[in-house]
């Protein structure tokens, strides 16, 4: 205890919040407070205004916030249905529609999903039960929908290559049937696609013509979803033109000019296998210099022998990517592989649902 008249100048108190919790009693809030001096038991017999006011000080340094912590990327989620591919045999997932019944078993994975995209199988194949299933569960969950799909028309005078559909307009009606409300159409490959995918002569186009017919089919979803945007999907590392960061800048500008807004994000569709750090951080840069948001395709390989091998590969390839990069605004957990074979349950580590935990619980560690 300090002597009496000295006080405060001759003593220094230190106090610590060792308990401080707001209670609701009849609706009205009390916040309790214990303080306690660095001896035990102290009188404080006087209390000088320049005690009381460091005291205040101190409380509000206790009840206000800190720093705001950084925001975490969101988490899209992207499983496959399986099916038969020609090139890799059985590839997807076995029980994707149990991911939407009552009671499936990824309740904690769930909460941490933001969007929930939907892949081309199948936006095609499912059934309208199973479709009406899947869009009530994405709206109970509080989760976005995105589906991936082409943004360019198709030429039937061209072969068919990724980044081209026909049917965009019709997947966005039956949708809208089904009560669904389309978020985001992720755009496979546009830019890449179009521009050199094609070996067959006059079939590549230019980045205008490109950005013109994009922008027609955007028009289309947002004649059915007046809220929707557009996520351009790219795999970065297949350009043939060594300055792919200024290329597929002048790319979203052109888009941009022709549809009246610009792509929400670039999300990297990645060849984990090459030397991809150099390309993947000039093209990051570019990005947000151009204020974009970026995402990143979290997969395996076809290197990978089993589930637990492929899902080992994919937090890898997360991990890496906000290491020799930098930190993306989304995660998106997809397949497109033999690999995984199964979404459920989330307490499997070898399933794909336990990934997103996985994936969340590195970033908040």
């Amino acid at each position: 205890a300090c002597p009496e008249g000295r006080f405060p100048r001759t003593c220094v108190f230190h106090f610590r919040c060792s308990r401080l919790a707001l209670r609701s009693s009849r609706g009205k809030h009390r916040l309790t407070l214990r303080i306690q001096t660095s001896e035990k038991g102290a009188p404080m017999r006087s209390m000088p205004f320049h005690f009381i006011a460091a005291l205040t000080t101190f409380l509000f340094s206790c009840v206000l916030p800190g720093p705001k912590a950084a925001t975490l990327p969101e988490v899209w989620f992207a499983p496959l249905q399986g099916y038969e591919n020609s090139h890799f045999g059985r590839v997807g997932v076995s029980d994707l529609q149990d991911l939407f019944k009552p009671g499936s078993d990824w309740e904690r994975a769930a909460s941490d999903v933001k969007v929930f995209k939907m892949l081309e199988n199948y936006l095609r194949t499912s059934s309208d039960e199973d479709m009406r299933q899947a869009l009530a569960f994405l709206k109970q969950h509080h989760m976005a929908l995105a589906i991936e799909i082409g943004l360019l028309p198709y030429d039937a005078a061209c072969p068919p290559l990724e980044g081209y559909d026909s049917d965009q307009l019709k997947i966005a009606l039956r949708i809208q049937r089904l009560g669904g409300e389309i978020a985001y159409v992720a755009a496979d490959s546009p830019f890449l696609q179009g521009l050199e995918g094609s070996r067959t002569p006059g079939c590549n186009q230019s980045l205008d013509t490109l950005a013109q017919k994009a922008a027609a089919v955007a028009r289309l979803f947002r004649s059915v979803f007046p809220n929707v945007k557009f996520v351009d999907i790219e795999a970065v590392m297949n350009f043939k033109e060594p300055n792919a960061a200024q290329l597929i800048s002048q790319w979203h500008s052109a888009f941009a000019n022709e549809f009246g807004e610009p792509f929400t994000a670039l999300h990297f569709d990645n060849n984990w296998n090459v030397y991809w750090q150099g390309r993947v951080r000039s093209v990051y840069d570019q990005m947000r210099r151009d204020h974009m948001a970026v995402g990143v395709i979290c997969d395996g390989s076809l290197l990978d022998h089993d589930d637990a091998a492929w899902l080992t590969s994919a937090k890898n390839h997360c991990a890496s990517f906000v290491q020799s990069v930098g930190q993306p605004d989304s995660f998106v957990i997809q397949s497109w592989f033999p690999f995984p074979t199964r979404a459920l349950p989330e307490s499997d580590p070898s399933s794909f649902t336990h990934m997103i935990l996985d994936v969340v619980g590195a970033q908040h560690n």
